[in-house]
């Protein structure tokens, strides 16, 4: 993957990023509350915070989709997933998360 800022990134739809900790502001959970989703959090004992429900070691939105790895309440996602991968940085070289390449394979998940 070539260097890439905000203006010029394009998701691949691996589904990496789904397997991450998210961790939820209000205003997240009112967001996904308000198209009918519940059940969707837990408490993260390690940072005292909400975050994303997974089941199988990936978040309970991600689908698969063909080949690709989508998130079923995209429009509605956490602002944490909307930044994703410029959390903190202005260029990525490689938007995977950190270590990815020693988890089990994301097809393997479903």
């Amino acid at each position: 993957m070539p260097t890439c800022t905000p203006e010029n990134f394009k998701c691949t739809k691996c589904g990496e990023c789904c397997r991450m900790i998210v961790k939820l502001s209000a205003n997240d959970i009112t967001q996904i509350e308000s198209i009918g989703k519940t059940n969707f959090t837990q408490y993260d004992e390690k940072i005292k915070s909400n975050v994303l429900k997974h089941h199988n070691n990936k978040c309970i939105f991600l689908q698969k989709n063909g080949s690709e790895f989508v998130c079923s309440i995209y429009k509605h996602r956490p602002k944490v997933c909307v930044q994703y991968p410029f959390i903190g940085r202005k260029k990525v070289e490689d938007c995977h998360p950190p270590r990815y390449q020693y988890w089990p394979k994301i097809e393997d998940l479903f």
